[in-house]
Parts: structure tokens; C-alpha cells; sequence
């Protein structure tokens, strides 16, 4: 349920979803086994780095820091065949 509130039309409730995420794997590490279930919140995580509120840019990037540090090692992010964001488009 949090993670299609990732994708709502309102940036409040998009930075709120993107909140409870982080706060949830912050609490609890390790919780989240399934690789596609991860792929999938990596892939509505990336959207909302694009985002045009910068608050919901903000929290999408704390997001992705806490995947990329519990997670990174476990997954290789080129193994869906492609990549989720061009370097460019990060800075």
C-alpha cells in the first residue's frame, strides 16, 4: 500500500509514503527478502529522484541512500538489463 502511494498526484503524500519507507528499513533491516519486491521500490524510488517537488526529491534521495547501504551488495542493480538512472541525470 505505501509503495503505490509512491506514484499519487499529490507531492505531500508522495514525500509522506517515501518517509514511512525509510523509517520502516531504518527500524527494521533486513526485513524486505524478496529481490523483486526490492526492484520494484527501486523503481518507484528512482521515478520520484525526477519528481518536480524538491521535497519529494529530498526524501526519495534519503530513500535511495538507505536501499543502496542495506541492500547494495546483495543486488546487482544491472540485472533487470538496463539501468535504473543514467550517471548524467544524477548530478
Amino acid at each position: 500500500m505505501v509503495i503505490r502511494r509512491f506514484s499519487d498526484k499529490v507531492a505531500t503524500v508522495k514525500s509522506k509514503a517515501l518517509k514511512v519507507m525509510h523509517r520502516y528499513l531504518v527500524k527494521r533491516p533486513g526485513e524486505i527478502h524478496d529481490i523483486d519486491l526490492l526492484f520494484h521500490i527501486l523503481e518507484q524510488n528512482v521515478a520520484r529522484l525526477r519528481d518536480s517537488s524538491a521535497i519529494v526529491r529530498k526524501n526519495a534521495l534519503k530513500l535511495f541512500n538507505k536501499l543502496v547501504l542495506e541492500f547494495g551488495e546483495r543486488i546487482d542493480l544491472n540485472s533487470k538489463g538496463g539501468r535504473f538512472m543514467p550517471f548524467e541525470e544524477l548530478l
